[in-house]
């Protein structure tokens, strides 16, 4: 997943890449904007928008602790979590493709060439590394440190724009990322003392669910390159994205049977793994859990791009940003967790509230100095340009969207003939 300071409203223009997150697919995408004339709100963009903000809160915090569950009970057959979650979406993304090719005739030729299914395939690609190390390493984190942790691809993905993109920041950016950093550092030393005490959380898969962050961030910088000036459809996207997931999880199989590497010591123990994780999925709790985790992923991206579309993307990372704490109360709730509810120490909850400050001086700390400067100057000042990060998700199919919120059609339409036959009527019409 994100994704990723902002004027008070702006046009979603070029993109949204990257949770999650996910996953988006995780959660997240990059958002770059142009400034648009404000507009007078409707009371029904009011309730639209507030409608999208719970559902997003809800769904990102839900896919979070759903994606934990899954660790629990089928925490022994990672590799089978991956290919099933890749899997469901190909059809759910697949299917909605179909739908989208026979309503609308088919996607505006810009949008499907070998380039532009190429720079699919490498997000794909991307999502499937970030996968592999939060899958693997799931059983062994805490949810809390899980939500931090997923911070960790803002900080990461602004040192590699300022080193192959010649970036730059505004301070207030970097104190954000300062405190983002800080705060999954601090909560990284803790549970290393904690781990000579005994502590069933393992440092070592700490980092290894970490730096699984790190191919987002890749990707997330590659889209802005990529799709800066070229629109797409969220759809067609994510099934690309989602096939060469899949792809790219089932070329790496023999891996999964190497000793100390995989889940398997064996092709037949592969085999047997597979077999005994269908069972628990099709006749146990295991199935509950992934039908939550896809559902709730799912929900995540499509209301993202929703809210992105009908609001504004400062609206969707201002809720994004409270999943942080959100979650991590969610997993400190015994109506969610069960017996498996988390303990926050006072470590806990500093590295929480200062990776919260961090995602919010990130986002909108620019926005409020340039605000306060302008009152007491009496002038207008330029909005600053939008950081190259984002907060990511748990969805192994990052939440992409890259259409201009000003488009008159629907998130189904964008890209696709229809968009082209209406273009094509509106200028053949007389001018009067």
């Amino acid at each position: 997943i994100l994704a990723q300071g902002e004027p008070s409203h702006f046009d979603f223009h070029d993109v949204l890449r990257l949770e999650g997150s996910l996953v988006s697919l995780s959660g997240a995408g990059l958002v770059d904007h142009m400034d648009s004339p404000k507009r007078q709100e409707s009371p029904w963009t009011v309730v639209l928008s507030a409608a999208l903000f719970v559902l997003l809160l809800v769904s990102n915090v839900g896919q979070r602790v759903a994606f934990k569950w899954v660790g629990y009970v089928l925490g022994p057959y990672p590799y089978f979590v991956l290919v099933t979650i890749s899997a469901a979406f190909v059809v759910i993304f697949g299917v909605i493709c179909a739908v989208i090719l026979v309503m609308t005739g088919g996607w505006l030729e810009e949008t499907r060439t070998w380039r532009i299914l190429g720079v699919y395939c490498v997000i794909g690609i991307c999502n499937a590394l970030q996968g592999l190390g939060m899958v693997f390493a799931n059983p062994y984190v805490p949810g809390y440190l899980q939500t931090l942790l997923q911070q960790g691809v803002i900080p990461f993905t602004l040192l590699i724009s300022i080193s192959f993109l010649s970036k730059s920041f505004k301070q207030v950016q970097y104190f954000g990322v300062a405190l983002i950093a800080g705060g999954i550092g601090c909560q990284l030393l803790s549970q290393v003392r904690a781990s000579g005490s005994g502590s069933s959380v393992s440092p070592a898969w700490s980092v290894v669910f970490l730096m699984a962050q790190l191919p987002v961030s890749v990707g997330a910088v590659l889209q802005e390159v990529a799709f800066s000036e070229v629109k797409v459809n969220v759809f067609h996207m994510m099934y690309w994205a989602s096939v060469s997931q899949l792809l790219l999880l089932l070329v790496v199989v023999p891996l999964d049977t190497v000793p100390h590497v995989g889940d398997a010591t064996s092709v037949h123990e592969f085999v047997a793994n597979f077999v005994e994780a269908g069972r628990l999925t099709f006749n146990g709790e295991a199935g509950g859990s992934m039908v939550w985790v896809i559902l709730m992923m799912f929900t995540a991206q499509i209301s993202q791009v929703l809210m992105v579309k009908h609001s504004s993307a400062a609206f969707a990372m201002l809720c994004t940003a409270f999943v942080v704490p959100c979650s991590g109360v969610a997993f400190a709730m015994p109506v969610l967790m069960g017996p498996h509810t988390e303990h926050l120490s006072a470590s806990a909850v500093a590295a929480l509230v200062l990776v919260f400050g961090g995602i919010t001086l990130f986002r909108f700390g620019q926005k409020v100095v340039t605000a306060v400067m302008a009152k007491v100057l009496k002038i207008q000042v330029a909005p600053a340009s939008p950081p190259p990060a984002g907060i990511c998700g748990v969805g192994l199919v990052q939440n992409e969207y890259t259409n201009a919120q000003s488009n008159p059609h629907s998130i189904f339409e964008e890209c696709t003939m229809t968009e082209s036959r209406s273009r094509s009527t509106s200028a053949a019409e007389p001018l009067l």
